[in-house]
């Protein structure tokens, strides 16, 4: 899944219906992959978004993987946050090939 623009509390919704119809679409174990290069602004919100999903992917044994290169704003705050634990970051879509 592929995100553009701003990711804030006015956009998040439309990204957490997006994911949660991802993992309820694909079987389990589901790894689902949101690639954010293309993201001005992630808010909180955003990245509680990702977290949840990246929770409950978990749960069902999967994987919640999320392209964002090293030197964003996004990847600081997931490191920053120690979210590192929780997602599975990338640098971009090219690296799937040693995560799935």
């Amino acid at each position: 899944m592929q995100v553009k623009g701003e990711v804030d509390l006015l956009t998040a919704p439309a990204l957490r219906a997006a994911v949660s119809d991802g993992l309820t679409r694909l079987p389990s174990p589901a790894v689902v992959v949101v690639d954010l290069t293309g993201v001005t602004f992630l808010g909180c919100t955003g990245i509680g978004v990702l977290v949840d999903a990246g929770l409950r992917a978990r749960e069902r044994g999967g994987a919640m993987v999320v392209s964002c290169p090293g030197g964003t704003a996004s990847r600081r705050i997931f490191t920053l946050l120690g979210l590192d634990g929780v997602l599975t970051l990338i640098e971009n879509l090219d690296d799937l090939d040693g995560v799935i």
